[in-house]
């Protein structure tokens, strides 16, 4: 069964049945890949971006631009190795940009020595060590949405709790007492 779509494009992967999702051509081969172009798997995409996801538990992590769409919305170049790929944390609803963040969305920087930009908050933190985790052969930079936005994107799966059956026995650590001796146990050297 295809999902209808909406004004999204998710990941087969994060796909929740009820959800209207609308296809794209377009985004056909991201979807069936289930993560943005530029990364070499699915495994790849999740670990480059495991910080954003561990840092904003509870919303939703995405991709968004020509790593989802396969080319620029502003020049209609096609995505290549010297693309940006944009990272998105989709905000619960209701709830208010974090500390750090200005009213467009993206992370604020102070001014640091030579003109350099100095993450102080923890979104420009984020950010910085997301640039760290991607390398130097991509740039990459983190928007803040308080709603769905309405372009393509994927969704980052978030990795799943261990089944109980996997899960590892945990047992309470074994006490230890070290023995009692008493002068009475050594007696004297003759």
């Amino acid at each position: 069964m295809t999902p209808k779509m909406g004004s999204s494009v998710l990941s087969p992967l994060s796909w929740k049945p009820g959800r209207n999702l609308f296809e794209s051509q377009i985004d056909t081969p991201v979807r069936a890949k289930g993560y943005p172009l530029g990364f070499v798997d699915l495994d790849s995409s999740r670990d480059v971006t495991r910080v954003v996801a561990q840092a904003y538990r509870g919303s939703r992590i995405i991709a968004s631009g020509s790593s989802v769409t396969g080319k620029s919305y502003m020049t209609g170049s096609k995505f290549s190795s010297s693309s940006d790929i944009d990272i998105g944390v989709i905000l619960p609803k209701g709830a208010p940009f974090p500390k750090g963040v200005d009213e467009h969305g993206f992370p604020i920087y102070n001014k640091g020595p030579y003109g350099r930009r100095v993450p102080m908050d923890v979104p420009a933190q984020v950010e910085t060590q997301l640039q760290k985790e991607m390398g130097s052969t991509r740039r990459t930079g983190i928007k803040f949405f308080q709603y769905e936005p309405k372009r393509s994107f994927v969704e980052r799966p978030h990795t799943p709790p261990l089944s109980p059956i996997l899960t590892p026995p945990t047992f309470a650590p074994p006490t230890f007492a070290p023995p009692k001796f008493t002068l009475e146990d050594f007696p004297p050297l003759k």
